[in-house]
């Protein structure tokens, strides 16, 4: 208890510092004043974050164990909230697509911040939540929107430490439709690098000082980026894994805030890191509701383009629903399949009969034979009838 007492006690004195010290931040929300008070670029200080870890949110439960079946580890970028969009995010990810990964013995990691100084409750909370679900790991920086790439700089830190005995690593968003059999059937299929849904043509940075995505002429003079990754879903082997962590740990040139064009796109070209197209991926904008169709998530391995995580869930248990009856219909036709071919055996065996009866006149067993037929096709029209 007392060392409860310590961790929480510490936590705050860290938050003050956080606050007063150099590491400052934004809050969730974008608006035309955000970008006066961004750095754009992140400081030594923070890099340091990266590699600290809250000890409450971090149970042994929560390590990649060596006895998973699946290799595959996959990390889910959240958020330190418990109630509202971001927490409803995370249960519409557990209760969706990562419950099928769990059945398929694949393990989920949700990554999170440290929540506002201003809401110490919302700390407490999400130790709770941890001690319930055992499926997330809090590094020692503010979650907050511009500081996505200390997290996937801190993911990456925690996954070479710690899974580098899988094969593959997925970085995720919360919201996002995941179709888990895809992702394990189209698994060994994937180069050394980092596989996802590349930016095709060339990307100029946005210099429009009112967009969420401004990047000054001043922080990054190229007129375009480095080759990325959209950073809503990719797919990583754990070769990479150390390069990446020493390198974007390290890096002695400019640390953008920007954490796809970051991490996959300066990080990953610096070390020359593979980076493939996959088609599965698709990520679209919607306004509301989900903008894809059922039919069209059987092919994905990922899916983007709803509105709010009610959307996501009702998109998951319509697919899920459509799955049950594609795999009704296909046990539907296997047995039909073996139900004609019965009769099909059967018309012959009586013909062939009827033949040899005509050959040696046997009429009257011709007939006998002919009704005991019809009584056996009238059974296999009813099992039909049944299934």
């Amino acid at each position: 208890m007392a060392s409860g007492k310590f961790q929480f006690t510490h936590y705050l004195l860290l938050q003050m510092f956080l606050i007063n010290g150099s590491i400052t931040f934004t809050p969730f929300h974008f608006d035309k004043e955000t970008n006066l008070n961004r750095k754009f670029v992140h400081t030594r200080e923070e890099l340091l974050l990266t590699r600290k870890v809250t000890p409450e949110i971090q149970s042994p439960g929560c390590m990649c164990r060596a006895n998973l079946t699946q290799d595959l580890v996959m990390v889910v970028h959240s958020a330190a909230r418990t109630e509202g969009e971001y927490f409803a995010r995370r249960q519409m990810s557990r209760e969706t697509w990562g419950k099928d990964a769990r059945e398929k013995n694949v393990q989920v990691i949700f990554a999170i911040g440290l929540p506002l100084p201003s809401d110490p409750d919302t700390q407490l909370e999400l130790i709770q939540e941890q001690a319930e679900y055992g499926d997330m790991v809090q590094f020692q920086f503010i979650d907050d929107y511009y500081n996505l790439t200390l997290k996937a700089i801190a993911i990456t830190n925690w996954l070479h430490q710690h899974c580098s005995m899988m094969k593959f690593i997925v970085k995720m968003d919360d919201d996002l439709f995941v179709n888990m059999d895809r992702l394990l059937e189209m698994l060994p299929k994937f180069n050394s690098g980092i596989t996802g849904h590349i930016y095709s043509g060339d990307i100029p940075p946005d210099r429009d000082p009112t967009s969420r995505y401004y990047i000054p002429i001043s922080v990054f003079p190229d007129s375009v980026y480095p080759r990325s990754v959209s950073g809503l879903f990719y797919v990583m082997s754990s070769d990479v894994l150390e390069p990446m962590s020493r390198m974007a740990s390290t890096w002695s040139e400019i640390v953008l805030d920007i954490d796809d064009v970051y991490m996959t796109g300066i990080v990953a070209e610096a070390l020359q890191v593979t980076r493939t197209k996959s088609s599965e991926m698709v990520f679209r904008h919607v306004d509301s509701g989900c903008n894809v169709e059922v039919e069209e998530l059987f092919s994905l391995i990922a899916f983007h383009g709803c509105a709010s995580s009610r959307d996501y869930q009702e998109l998951y248990w319509r697919w899920k629903n459509s799955l049950d009856q594609r795999e009704y219909n296909r046990r539907f036709r296997q047995s039909l399949t073996k139900i004609l071919l019965v009769i099909v055996v059967m018309v012959d065996v009586l013909i062939v009969t009827i033949l040899i009866c005509q050959l040696f006149g046997c009429q009257r067993r011709i007939k006998h034979l002919f009704q005991a037929t019809l009584r056996r096709i009238g059974v296999t029209h009813n099992r039909i009838s049944n299934i």
